[in-house]
């Protein structure tokens, strides 16, 4: 049987082109194609910055706030750091604090028999002027809370048997004797130069009792020396040596 083509002639032509170029159909699919493609991508670009501009704007909102918060909070900083810096002060006060009362009390306590006081003074370091202190170079030298005593004993024995017991007192670290001399007599009459200007005669006329003058150290203490380049030096000392210093003479 012979195939008859019923298309009218003047329609062939196109019929034919459009069957027989599938090229441009590609052309066009592809080119939709990228077209969603690009479109797709300029939305999710579009939702990831819109997402980095929130959290842009939330990180900056809470680093206001948190500088709002520490502006406010400065006044108590301050506040704190006073109540520290008291603290620390009153910390130091009471750490420094010498309990006189009870250590002037263990001495009326420790002083034998026969033996008289006739002056005491009581001071946290050298320099410190009170009543009843001697000012003796023994007591300048120690940078530590510190008792001085003067009177007079039946003998040099018992002075030694005094500079024990002060020794052996709470808190005590070293006892140092600066003299311990006998009166020297004319007469019955006691010599005025014997241990230094004097408040009373505590000798009782006696050339056999001896004058003396104890400081009793307290706490830990540095001895202050001169070098041989003209400097200082400091020799610390540790709490309950029980080393005894004399100065001046023993008579």
């Amino acid at each position: 049987m012979k195939a008859v083509n019923l298309i009218p002639q003047d329609l062939r032509g196109a019929s034919g082109g459009g069957t027989g170029s599938p090229v441009g159909v590609t052309l066009l699919l592809v080119s939709l194609a990228v077209a969603v493609l690009l479109v797709g991508f300029w939305a999710v670009t579009s939702r990831q910055v819109s997402d980095r501009e929130a959290e842009v704007a939330r990180v900056n909102a809470e680093a206001q706030a948190a500088e709002t918060q520490a502006a406010n909070l400065s006044g108590y900083e301050a506040v704190v750091k006073a109540a520290d810096e008291r603290r620390t002060a009153v910390v130091e006060l009471i750490e420094a604090r010498v309990d006189w009362a009870d250590a002037l009390s263990d001495v009326s306590r420790t002083v034998p028999e026969g033996v008289s006081l006739t002056q005491m003074g009581a001071t946290v370091a050298p320099g410190v002027a009170v009543e009843g202190a001697s000012g003796n170079p023994l007591r300048a030298s120690v940078s530590a809370p510190a008792i001085e005593i003067a009177g007079c004993a039946p003998s040099q024995e018992a002075v030694s048997a005094l500079m024990s017991r002060l020794r052996s007192m709470k808190g005590v670290t070293k006892v140092a004797l600066a003299s311990s001399e006998k009166a020297d007599t004319e007469g019955g009459a006691a010599s005025s130069d014997s241990a230094g200007a004097q408040s009373g005669d505590c000798t009782a006329g006696s050339d056999q009792r001896p004058r003396f003058e104890i400081v009793v150290f307290y706490g830990k203490f540095a001895t202050a020396t001169e070098d041989s380049d003209g400097g200082t030096t400091t020799t610390a000392e540790g709490s309950g040596s029980g080393d005894d210093t004399t100065t001046g003479s023993t008579k």
